[in-house]
């Protein structure tokens, strides 16, 4: 990272102009403009202020600054160098403190003063120096795939978050993964400029690696020696990897009509926990109900109904451990007995 150690106490400033204290014989005056890598957006560059240095080529005479002046000025007047060959440096810097500050775009010209003149050298376009890098700071949630708004890594299935970065030109400039409970997390060294971030959540099925859920094409802005904040990123349901039930039921022994069922209530359960994912009532005559985006792994559902046998309530339950694959219809029956 380049610094540079930023005087201002050289010279008197007002109103983008820069003063000698004593005016001699044959001297005169320069004129200067600026404008940083084609714009005149300071902010949009990450750039405070313009420090101007003028160096006396040879000879004696007037030297002058390092002066910071506001970067949004746009131009600078220094009154009174006495007529000679100069070198004129300009630095657009970021501030980090009162004493310190970074270059980001600088640019150098060589200018001569007559006396009782003005040189004007236009504007200068000051061109970029160093990628000074930044970096990027992310946090992550799931789309929401049963009661739990915003869930957790582990009721969201995930093991590791996949973070990508791609820049203007295509290129791949970060593809790491890292813990899910990391985040949020940081990513340092990035060199400034725009950039697109995919965040992909990973689990695991049969111990193979399968992406769940993906934020894509996040745009986002990098600037020198800066933390930039993405926030938190929803990373949505990839569908075609979250299995699909077909739940099957029947009555051991009766049909719905003999055991005087009219109404089931079903239950979904991920194996290990006490709360279902899923939770519905059907007609006992259909047989069955297609519930779509589980995620892959192994589950419960637990059947249960009412029935009226000759004027006796009769209690129906059932339930049945069951696997859940990736992109696949899961078919199964729960066969329910009286209790």
């Amino acid at each position: 990272m380049l610094r540079a150690l930023v005087a201002l106490s050289v010279l008197l400033v007002g109103s983008g102009c820069l003063f000698l204290e004593t005016r001699e014989n044959f001297s005169g005056d320069l004129k200067v403009a600026w404008t940083l890598g084609g714009t005149t957006d300071c902010a949009q560059v990450g750039v405070d202020e313009v420090v101007v240095t003028i160096t006396r080529v040879e000879g004696s005479g007037n030297n002058v600054g390092p002066t910071g002046l506001p970067c949004a000025d746009g131009q600078v007047s220094v009154e009174d160098l006495r007529e000679g060959e100069y070198r004129l440096t300009l630095q657009g810097v970021r501030k980090l403190s009162e004493d310190e500050a970074v270059v980001l775009f600088e640019d150098d010209e060589n200018f001569v003063i007559l006396g009782g003149g003005t040189t004007d050298l236009g504007t200068l376009d000051l061109r970029r120096v160093v990628n000074t890098p930044g970096e990027l700071r992310v946090d992550w949630t799931f789309q929401q795939v049963d009661a739990d708004p915003t869930p957790a890594c582990d009721v969201a299935g995930v093991d590791n978050v996949r973070i990508i970065m791609v820049d203007d030109a295509g290129q791949t400039v970060f593809d790491d993964v890292t813990d899910c409970l990391n985040g949020p997390t940081g990513i340092a060294d990035i060199a400034p400029g725009n950039y697109l971030v995919t965040l992909e959540g990973m689990g695991t099925y049969n111990d193979l690696d399968v992406t769940y859920y993906r934020a894509s094409n996040v745009a986002v802005t990098i600037q020198s020696d800066t933390i930039t904040d993405l926030g938190v990123v929803q990373l949505n349901v990839l569908t075609d990897n979250f299995g699909d039930l077909d739940v099957n039921w029947t009555l051991e022994g009766r049909t719905c009509q003999t055991a005087g069922v009219t109404r089931v209530t079903v239950r979904i359960y991920r194996l290990g926990r006490t709360s279902p994912e899923d939770s519905f009532e059907a007609d006992c005559v259909d047989g069955h109900a297609l519930r779509t985006t589980f995620l892959p792994g192994d589950w419960r559902t637990v059947v249960e109904a009412v029935g009226n046998e000759g004027g006796t309530t009769v209690n129906w339950s059932g339930q049945l451990e069951h696997n859940v694959a990736p992109g696949q219809v899961s078919v199964y029956t729960v066969t329910m007995r009286p209790i």
